[in-house]
């Protein structure tokens, strides 16, 4: 064939491509998108039934509501395990599609494409809300998704939508760290009441190893604005070691006691002791003051034996209270009959749950030279059988710390007979990472363990579990932890 031959069959080609879209464009409301997962009927085709790929994505292979989100969809489960066909992907990518001159109306507010003119969309309504799930947990098309993060569609998006979107793109991981920060900052600048999404962002700019967020949370502290974000803003600087913030969270530990504490204490800020030695002083004795306790012993204060009043918080018991001390010592004196043996029982009482809160606390504990002290006591804990949720957190505390054999059992407690224990392994491997502040409070400092073994565990689990709350937990956990693996 010669080339001008070739040039005639190219343009014929083009031609009759542009025709074929002309003539769908010229149907109201129609477009090529549509032609793939609708047929259309009705007035002007306002009647829009599934079919293809669409349909099976919310009807007889998934069932997925896209207003349920996409953690809620079973094809996100197939995603995160490898398995989801790829005509899926195209599906999820086609379905983000929109035209700025297609009309919106209360069933298309976004101008998508696979909407357009249509009144009902025979239950594929919202069905876009389930593509960043799909195509993140499947770590397709990370070009596609993140291009999704403009200014324009943070302020159009809803509260739900920007979470979901932040959430996902942190699914990515490492490899798509530079295209991801600018939509981070994106969604920083973004006026809203909702504020799960700038939170999720402030997650994910630590773990980057990201300052793009310093000057946004020292205004948070100084300004008073977003208020919402403060205990996170608590968590973000001091994971970037921001010691210009130090004086700010002192002066405001009250309204976040918490998250300021623990920030405090990671800052290196020794003009934070006399605060946090007075509510060790006034607290000493009681679960609240762990916080203070792991504080004081990262910023080397040395006025109490901390290391020793942690190991026993590990083990369940609650060191004696200043007041306690004082009398301890002057019955010890006294030397009164079985003076010794009554202290003895009175420190010697354990707490399942002074040890499970003690364990997480834990993992925020910086002080090397505690280190061995403290790691001997959580493993004395995870051995014991008679307290389940207490020898879960504490392994789950040991892996955050290091360990990597306690990393190995953590696994194996996804197979636990005991539901909270199975949570509490799943939580440890991310079931709350993409959760707003919870897992901070529920996980520990790391948020995550870290461990290539969890992954078919976790899909094992899913494929075990009836309950749908669990399995999307254990879904997070997955696409979590693959986010941090190659």
């Amino acid at each position: 064939m010669n080339s001008i031959t070739k040039k005639t069959l190219r343009a014929a080609l083009a031609i009759g491509f542009t025709s074929a879209t002309a003539l769908a464009a010229g149907l109201p409301g129609a477009n090529p998108v549509q032609a793939k997962y609708f047929a259309r009927s009705g007035v002007d085709g306002c009647m829009c039934a599934p079919q293809g790929a669409l349909k099976e994505l919310i009807d007889s292979k998934y069932d997925c509501s896209g207003a349920s989100g996409g953690d809620a969809c079973p094809a996100s489960i197939d995603a995160a395990k490898g398995t989801l066909d790829p005509k899926f992907i195209e599906l999820f990518v086609d379905l983000m599609k929109k035209d700025p001159q297609i009309k919106k109306t209360e069933a298309n507010r976004d101008g998508n494409l696979y909407a357009a003119g249509c009144s009902d969309l025979g239950g594929a309504d919202y069905a876009q809300m389930l593509s960043p799930a799909g195509l993140s947990y499947a770590k397709a098309q990370p070009d596609v998704l993140i291009g999704q993060g403009t200014p324009e569609n943070f302020k159009t998006w809803g509260a739900q939508e920007r979470e979901d979107f932040v959430a996902s793109i942190g699914r990515y991981g490492e490899p798509q760290k530079d295209k991801i920060l600018p939509v981070l900052r994106t969604a920083l600048t973004t006026p809203g009441q909702m504020l799960g999404f700038k939170k999720n962002a402030l997650k994910l700019l630590a773990r980057f190893g990201s300052d793009d967020g310093v000057a946004y949370c020292m205004d948070v502290l100084k300004q008073g604005n977003d208020k919402d974000v403060s205990e996170v803003c608590g968590y973000y600087l001091a994971d970037r070691r921001t010691a210009a913030a130090a004086p700010i969270l002192i002066r405001r530990i009250d309204d976040e006691r918490e998250a300021f504490t623990r920030a405090l204490g990671n800052l290196g800020s020794k003009e934070a002791i006399p605060g946090l030695k007075e509510e060790y002083e006034k607290r000493v004795g009681s679960q609240v003051a762990t916080r203070a306790t792991v504080a004081l012993l990262n910023l080397g204060d040395k006025s109490y034996d901390y290391a020793g009043d942690l190991a026993l918080l590990a083990q369940g018991r609650r060191p004696l209270s200043m007041n306690e001390r004082q009398r301890k010592a002057e019955d010890m004196k006294s030397k009164r009959k079985g003076v010794g043996d009554r202290w003895k029982t009175r420190e010697q009482e354990g707490q399942e749950d002074v040890a499970r809160d003690a364990a997480l606390e834990l993992t925020y504990l910086t002080n090397a030279g505690a280190a061995g002290k403290v790691d001997e006591a959580l493993r004395a804990t995870a051995k014991r059988t008679d307290w389940p949720k207490a020898s879960a957190m504490a392994t789950s505390a040991l892996a955050q710390r290091g360990d990597k054999g306690a990393a190995a059992a953590l696994v194996k407690l996804l197979d636990s007979p005991k539901e909270d224990v199975r949570q509490l392994a799943v939580g440890a491997f991310g079931g709350s990472y993409d959760v707003p502040e919870a897992y901070h409070g529920y996980v520990g400092a790391k948020g995550i363990v870290v461990e290539r073994a969890a992954v078919p565990a976790l899909a094992k689990y899913i494929d075990n579990e009836p309950k749908a709350e669990r399995r999307v937990n254990a879904l997070r956990a997955l696409g979590a932890l693959r986010s941090f693996l190659p």
